[in-house]
Parts: structure tokens; sequence; C-alpha cells
């Protein structure tokens, strides 16, 4: 149980830093050490990533504790039900502003409101490391996306 953890908490660690500083143009590439470096020295300048999502234990707990041991940087959790968070997302968007890093919404509210408003940006294209990229390491062996295009989970 432990190991899995561990594993499930590599691939969000992962995944939030691919989310907030990789540009959208990487994409997995024979230079992703040189990106995936830049992503981290850019992530640790600006010192914190700002999550959206449910008030789950193991987040708080555990992931929080965990990414900021691994990579120094500290996460600003936004704790709350999809509805309302979805809504500060609305509002975020529709004024210009950009607070939130990373949403993590129940599939319902992702996939019936924030990606059929575009309120969530690609996540395809952000995914950098050879441990997330590799499909042997999705459970379904491939990451599943929920969006027409393919690209947002």
């Amino acid at each position: 149980m432990k190991n899995r953890l561990a594993a499930v908490v590599k691939h969000v660690l992962v995944i939030f830093l691919s989310f907030l500083f990789a540009p959208h143009v990487f994409a997995q590439s024979a230079d992703w050490q040189k990106t995936w470096d830049e992503t981290l020295a850019a992530a640790r300048k600006e010192g914190k990533v700002v999550t959206m999502g449910s008030p789950d234990p193991v987040m708080r707990n555990e992931i929080i504790p965990a990414f900021k041991s691994k990579f120094g940087i500290d996460i600003e959790p936004i704790f709350g039900d999809s509805g309302p968070l979805a809504e500060r997302l609305r509002l975020e968007q529709s004024s210009g502003t950009r607070y939130v890093d990373v949403s993590m919404p129940g599939p319902s509210t992702a996939m019936y409101v924030l990606v059929p408003d575009k309120m969530l940006d690609p996540v395809k294209p952000l995914l950098l490391l050879p441990e997330v990229t590799a499909n042997s390491r999705w459970k379904l062996g491939e990451p599943h996306f929920i969006d027409e295009e393919g690209n947002t989970c």
C-alpha cells in the first residue's frame, strides 16, 4: 500500500510541475531533461503552486508535505466542493487573472462545466517525464482525456 501511495504521489507531483511551468509547445521530446530542469527552476523561483480541489486528507497530509520535501516548493491549497470552485475559476477567467495553477475537480465538474467552457488548458502537451509519458505506466495503458481533442484530463 505504501509503495502504491508513493507512486501516486510521484505522479501527482510530476503532473503538478508539468502543468504549471512547462510551455505549451513542449511535448515529450529528446530534450525533455533540459525542459524539466527549466521547469523546476521556474517553479522554485515562483515559490508556490496554488492548487484547487476537494479537502482530501491524503492531499493535505501526504502529497503536499511530500511535494515540499522533494522539490522545495510550497503548495497553497484551496479546498472546497467542485461546483463553487468551478465558479471561482470562471470568475478568474472572466477577469483575466490566474491565481490557481492546478485544478483537481470531480469528473462531472470537469466534463460538464470546465471542459465545455474551455476553462482548462490542455494537459497532454505538458507531460514531460518519461515515467509520465510511457503508456505502460498508466493503469489503462495510456492516459485518457475527456475533451474532444484528446488533450485535457
